[in-house]
């Protein structure tokens, strides 16, 4: 037996929020009843044309709300999804600059080790020039005792 009363059809998505509104409009005579997998709210035909009018209004403006907060939701989504792929190509960037600076360091100080065997070298080499330059003139000196300028200097 069916009791005389308004039916109010809702998904099982809303049947907690609609629970809610009739406790936020003071419905304290309501039941909820599935059928066919969908939630049915039975509210007494007793003042129900006014109370089902704040019903409709409430439940369209918590749906609305609803709506707006999983459209936020989604966008909030897509932005982080983006902000992580951003996210993940800048720390790929990041290492491959640490890679090519850890390179360009490894290439620095393999020329500064060059370039000191080089300066080395070069002291090496400028020690035996000042010797050779010695034993040139010693020798210059042995050849031509009597002339004051040897002839090497002469030519200059």
């Amino acid at each position: 037996m069916a009791d005389p009363g308004h039916h109010i059809e809702a998904s099982t998505q809303t049947a907690e929020m609609v629970q809610a509104l009739c406790v936020r409009l003071d419905v304290t005579e309501y039941r909820l009843e599935a059928q066919a997998g969908v939630n049915v709210f039975v509210l007494p035909l007793t003042g129900a044309a006014h109370l089902l009018e704040r019903f409709a209004a409430t439940a369209d403006a918590l749906v609305r709300e609803q709506q707006a907060r999983t459209k936020a939701e989604s966008v909030v989504t897509r932005y982080e999804a983006r902000a992580k792929t951003v996210a993940e190509q800048n720390e790929s960037k990041l290492n491959l600059a640490a890679a090519k600076q850890e390179k360009f360091e490894a290439v620095c100080e393999k020329q500064e080790l060059q370039l000191e065997r080089l300066r080395e070298q070069l002291a090496g080499a400028e020690g035996q020039l000042v010797v050779a330059n010695r034993k040139l003139a010693e020798a210059e000196a042995r050849w031509w005792p009597s002339r004051s300028v040897p002839p090497t200097l002469r030519a200059q």
